[in-house]
């Protein structure tokens, strides 16, 4: 941890090495995963995760919806039995978002969806996981062990790797391909835009830390695609804080 006073602050300093990896490392898995795993006909995309995770999917939500053009909806883990009907079957997808791939809820929602017939997708940070055996189809990410116990780097990974899936979805349909293959070379210049961000920064952070340090109530506030970041941006005051 050399350089840093946290292990927050090392894991967010790691996130453009993480997101570049994670990019670097499934772009020919991500194609696969269109070609092969949703080869039927989309009914219905479920996103599925607790915490952190449930945001990531969330947000994966709006994008899959407005760029693919796929019927798309966020369940929390623990509500996805209740939430969903009883037989779904061909067409139904679940995308179960789990960064160590051992989250009950998360589990408990996939062994459900599979007795509904749904097709699913592992998103997890680690490789041989329960999540990844109780799967048809697994994506990792690339974005190395997380020290703190706030989710940082991984939820950034797991936005980026949501972020391809959703673009190459919709490359395929056919959409716009000139403004989806400028998109997708936004992603790419995401990690070295990240990095000349935090740097520039960092004073300012520091300012505002010290000017609300000792303030009880925070509101977060965020729409459209910053809905879900403002979700994460409450649990993160919340766990750090």
């Amino acid at each position: 941890m050399v350089g840093f006073k946290h292990r927050m602050l090392e894991d967010i300093y790691a996130q453009p090495d993480a997101i570049a990896e994670t990019l670097r490392r499934n772009q020919g898995a991500v194609e696969r995963v269109v070609e092969e795993f949703f080869s039927e006909e989309v009914k219905l995309i479920y996103l599925s995760g607790s915490g952190t995770s449930y945001h990531g999917g969330l947000a994966s939500q709006l994008i899959l919806s407005s760029l693919a053009r796929l019927p798309a909806t966020a369940i929390p883990a623990s509500e996805f039995a209740a939430w969903t009907p009883s037989i779904m079957g061909e067409g139904f997808y679940l995308i179960a978002i789990s960064q160590s791939g051992e989250s009950r809820d998360v589990l408990e929602a996939v062994r459900d969806a599979r007795k509904k017939g749904v097709k699913i997708l592992a998103i997890t940070n680690t490789p041989g996981s329960t999540l990844t055996k109780l799967a048809d189809e697994t994506l990792l990410t690339y974005a190395g062990e997380e020290v703190a116990v706030t989710a940082t780097k991984t939820f950034t990974s797991q936005l980026s790797l949501l972020y391809l899936l959703s673009l190459q979805m919709a490359l395929k349909r056919g959409f716009e391909p000139d403004r989806l293959k400028a998109l997708l070379r936004s992603l790419y210049a995401v990690p070295d835009l990240l990095r000349g961000n935090m740097k520039e920064m960092e004073d300012e952070c520091s300012f505002l830390a010290e000017l609300y340090k000792d303030k009880n109530v925070y509101f977060v506030l965020g729409s459209g695609p910053n809905y879900a970041t403002a979700l994460e941006g409450a649990l993160k005051l919340k766990e750090a804080c």
